[in-house]
C-alpha cells in the first residue's frame, strides 16, 4: 500500500492567541491499498503460507422471519420436493425408488396431513374441580399451624417445654395422627418427626390448671391469671390463684407463682372440648 498526501486549497484559521489568527491549508492524506498484492506478500513469508481471506466475499445477511412464515416456507419446500420426487417416478417408473426413498416418499406425506389436522377443531371436555386430596388420606386440617407455640412433652426431662411448629404436619404410611417438626427451647433446637401425641396447646389467660403443691403432697385446682411474657422454658412462671376457695384460706397465699413443670391443664365434667380426628380416609 502506498500513502499520499494532497495539499487542498481550502484553509482553515488556527487560534494561537494572537489578534490575528494564522490560516493554514489542509492537508488530505490518501491510503492507496491493494488488497491482492498484500495477499501475495503475506503467502511468500515463511510462517504464512497459510494466510487465506476473504476479501470481496458478500456479506451474509441475516433476516429475521416470523416463525409461522418459516413454518409455512418449510411446509412449501416440503411440498416441491415431493412433486419433484412424484415426477420423476411418473417418468422414470416406480424403479428409480428404492426402500429408503420410498420411506422418504412416505415422510413427506406427513407435513400435509399434519396440515390437515390442524385446520380441525378440537373439543376437549374439561373435568369439573375436584379436591385432590379426598380419599388419599392427606391432612386437610392441621392439627398445629406453622410457627405456632406449642407445649413439647421430652421424653428425657419428663415435662412439657415451649417450642414452636415448623412447617407442615406429616404421616407415616400406616399412621393415622401427624408428626411435626419441632423448634424446642430457649436455643430453638429442632426436632423433627415428633408424635402430635406429645403436643399440648400451650396456657393461656383464663385457663383452668393443676398446680402441684409441695406442702400438700398433691395436685391443686387453679386457674392462671398471668402468663409469662416469654414462654421459652419449662421453668416459666406462671402466677395462679387457687380455684378452691376452703384450701386457699388454709394455705393463707391463694395466689402462686408456678413454673410450668409444676403445671398441668384441667378439664372439668361437661367441658367442651376439641377432639382431633387425624386424616381422612
Amino acid at each position: 500500500f502506498q500513502c499520499s498526501r494532497v495539499i487542498t486549497d481550502g484553509v482553515q484559521e488556527v487560534d494561537t492567541g494572537s489578534p490575528t489568527n494564522t490560516k493554514v491549508k489542509k492537508v488530505l492524506v490518501k491510503w492507496d491499498i491493494q488488497p491482492q498484492e498484500m495477499v501475495e506478500d503475506l503467502n511468500d513469508l515463511r510462517g504464512f503460507r497459510r494466510v487465506m481471506t476473504d476479501l470481496g466475499g458478500p456479506m451474509r445477511e441475516v433476516v429475521r422471519v416470523n416463525t409461522d412464515q418459516s413454518h409455512l416456507s418449510r411446509v412449501s419446500s416440503r411440498k416441491t420436493t415431493q412433486q419433484n420426487v412424484q415426477q420423476l417416478q411418473d417418468v422414470f417408473g416406480s424403479m428409480i425408488l428404492d426402500d429408503d426413498e420410498e420411506e422418504l416418499g412416505m415422510r413427506l406425506t406427513e407435513p400435509e396431513e399434519a396440515e390437515d389436522a390442524a385446520g380441525e377443531s378440537l373439543l376437549i371436555d374439561i373435568d369439573e374441580a375436584i379436591d385432590i386430596r379426598q380419599g388419599t388420606g392427606v391432612l386437610t386440617k392441621e392439627a398445629y399451624e406453622h410457627e405456632e407455640a406449642v407445649l413439647y412433652f421430652s421424653t428425657s426431662q419428663q415435662c412439657y417445654i415451649p417450642a414452636k411448629v415448623e412447617g407442615p404436619g406429616t404421616f407415616d404410611e400406616d399412621g393415622m395422627l401427624p408428626l411435626y417438626s419441632l423448634l424446642v427451647g430457649v436455643r430453638a433446637q429442632l426436632r423433627e418427626r415428633v408424635p402430635m401425641q406429645l403436643l399440648r396447646a400451650p396456657l393461656k389467660e383464663g385457663v383452668r390448671v393443676e398446680a402441684y403443691s409441695e406442702s400438700l403432697q398433691k395436685w391443686v385446682p387453679a386457674l392462671i391469671l398471668r402468663e409469662p411474657m416469654r414462654t421459652v422454658s419449662h421453668l416459666s412462671n406462671y402466677h395462679i390463684a387457687l380455684d378452691d376457695p376452703a384450701l386457699a384460706d388454709r394455705e393463707r397465699t391463694p395466689l402462686w407463682d408456678m413454673p410450668l413443670s409444676r403445671l398441668r391443664r384441667r378439664f372439668e365434667p361437661g367441658a367442651k372440648v376439641h377432639v382431633y380426628r387425624g386424616r381422612d380416609d
